[in-house]
């Protein structure tokens, strides 16, 4: 079997595999698989945007090795408004190094000195603007962006990752509902040690302020307030 056979095997093993996601736990496992064909030092996100009662919003669908912080700051302090990748063309290959060199208002610079202190120098995303939604495939790494193998696979496939995306989203609504009064307390327990604090910063009474994160904790099925925050930024 020469290079050409071989690459169309794996594409159409790909397509295969993605044609039965349609829940959380089927797609971190396609993204495993998807992972053994990238070079080494490959980590993935998918993530969507969308409106939640009034507030945009960014949402994690799966993670493969990014960082909590960046996932976190990210959502909670809007960087999707000067980052130029959310901000690029959709259904084509963004290298980040070129995308980020080319980001001259001050506000992009401020988004690109943030995002070189996390190490997100290198790296290829793929987007898609489905109704009012936004979903981004990335994928950090310094070898990815000249690895044109890696480049032809998400060019061959990214349109299927990205329904497979919706197909979890429709499985998994609790994703993005989140709503702006559950938004502020979730938020503030990033900011303050105690709730009596975090309380007063979501402009809630202590007992609305608890009773608030035990719904998200509940609507997660999470166990604790970590493991809610993982399920809420589908952290691994």
């Amino acid at each position: 079997m020469d290079n050409l056979e071989k690459t169309i095997v794996i594409k159409y093993k790909l397509l295969a595999l993605l044609s039965n996601v349609n829940d959380k736990e089927a797609m971190s496992s396609f993204i495993v698989e998807l992972k053994k064909y990238l070079p080494n030092e490959s980590h993935i996100i998918i993530v969507v945007g969308a409106i939640v009662r009034k507030r945009y919003r960014v949402n994690v669908i799966t993670n493969n090795g990014w960082s909590t912080g960046w996932v976190i700051v990210y959502d909670q302090q809007k960087l999707y408004l000067a980052d130029p990748i959310w901000n690029g063309p959709c259904n084509e290959i963004m290298t980040w190094s070129q995308m980020l060199k080319n980001a001259i208002l001050p506000v992009r610079k401020k988004f690109v000195n943030l995002a070189n202190s996390e190490n997100l120098k290198f790296g290829i995303s793929w987007k898609d603007i489905v109704g009012r939604k936004t979903f981004i495939l990335s994928i950090k790494g310094e070898l990815i962006e000249k690895d044109m193998f890696a480049h032809y696979l998400i060019k061959s496939i990214g349109k299927q990752i990205i329904d497979a995306a919706i197909r979890v989203l429709k499985k998994h609504p609790e994703i993005v509902t989140l709503d702006n009064k559950e938004y502020k307390a979730f938020a503030s327990m990033f900011q303050y040690s105690n709730d009596v604090d975090a309380a007063e910063k979501s402009g809630m009474s202590l007992d609305s302020y608890r009773y608030t994160i035990r719904e998200i904790q509940k609507r997660f099925s999470a166990k604790n307030r970590y493991d809610m925050i993982k399920k809420v930024y589908q952290l691994p």
